[in-house]
């Protein structure tokens, strides 16, 4: 590059882009290198929640109350979610489910759940009733559904307890062990209403090395 085009690249640097002045007001710079920072993670982190609930809606929402899956004149609506559904869960030439037979379906169980308010209670039924085989889309829908996780908070508290558990200190650590403490964190309120007098006795059971002597 000759010393004519360097000189111009930084008349152009200099105009367009502008010279990076240093911020003297400790409250500004607090301002412009945290806050702002802070805040545009924020709302990009929650545009994107709500952005996959919004999808997740679309897509799973006519499940979450099949009491009103009769209303008069949304038969046809009712129907084009439950094809769309069908389409979601295609995987090449095979499908999860039928979204003719699981409109029919939910359309009988409409009326049979009046007093349904979650969609474990119609999972609850089915599989207690013992009406798999009569209701398999709907079942196979509402597992999906139950199985999908709608944010990444959970995942992020996972990553979260691992960055404690397996430190720089503790790099040996066996997978098993890892897994084992992750889940004892993960699920603190289970763990902290065990009996660790009652966990010690049976592991000392199982373990006890007893040699008879004749």
């Amino acid at each position: 590059m000759s010393e004519r085009d360097t000189s111009f690249k930084e008349i152009w640097q200099a105009e367009y882009e502008g010279a990076v002045e240093p911020i003297d007001d400790p409250e500004k710079e607090f301002e412009v290198e945290f806050s702002n920072v802070v805040m545009d993670k924020a709302i990009s982190a929650i545009d994107e929640r709500f952005n996959t609930l919004r999808a997740h809606h679309a897509q799973f929402g006519f499940l979450y109350d099949i009491t009103k899956f009769n209303k008069i004149g949304k038969q046809e609506q009712q129907m084009t979610k439950c094809k769309n559904l069908e389409s979601l869960l295609k995987h090449g030439d095979s499908f999860d489910l039928n979204g003719l037979e699981l409109y029919e379906e939910l359309s009988t169980l409409s009326s049979m759940l009046l007093h349904a308010k979650s969609v474990m209670d119609i999972v609850q039924f089915i599989h207690i009733s013992k009406l798999v085989d009569i209701y398999p889309n709907v079942y196979i829908a509402t597992h999906i559904l139950l199985t999908i996780p709608v944010t990444v908070a959970s995942g992020e508290w996972s990553f979260s307890k691992l960055k404690l558990i397996k430190n720089y200190l503790r790099s040996t650590m066996s997978q098993e062990r890892l897994t084992g403490l992750a889940v004892l964190a993960i699920e603190q309120d289970i763990t902290l209403s065990l009996s660790y007098d009652d966990i010690i006795t049976d592991f000392a059971a199982k373990k006890a090395r007893k040699i008879v002597f004749n």
